[in-house]
């Protein structure tokens, strides 16, 4: 998906002129890489991104994500643990990275899914 950003400017007398310039914002992907599981939990690292302002983490336990639930963190961080999960239960997880460009979220493309199974 490709965003951009459209600016509108000039003013003449009664006359409005308008100049559009685009600027072509995108947010780079990302992959896992380790989602390694725990008890009632699942940690997961990823690779850094530049230029994020974030990842936004999604896990499910049905592989269409269907009543996915969202973690947000911020670019500082490389891994974090996903908690208050059932035992022994299979999950889905994915990442995507997303900046901010004039109050907008921009997000990439998520990554592939990864299943694990907590203990």
């Amino acid at each position: 998906t490709i965003y951009f950003i459209a600016s509108k400017t000039g003013n003449s007398g009664n006359h409005l002129f308008y100049e559009w310039n685009y600027k072509f914002v995108t947010s780079s992907k990302t992959s896992f890489t380790k989602v390694s599981p725990k008890k009632k939990a699942l940690a997961v690292s990823w690779k850094q991104k530049s230029g994020v302002k974030g990842y936004q983490i999604q896990y499910s336990t049905s592989a269409k994500f269907k009543g996915a639930k969202n973690v947000t963190v911020s670019s500082k961080k490389k891994s974090c643990t996903i908690k208050k999960l059932k035992g022994k239960k299979k999950y889905y997880v994915r990442i995507r990275t997303y900046k901010t460009s004039k109050k907008i979220n921009i997000f990439s493309a998520w990554s592939k899914a990864v299943s694990k199974k907590t203990k």
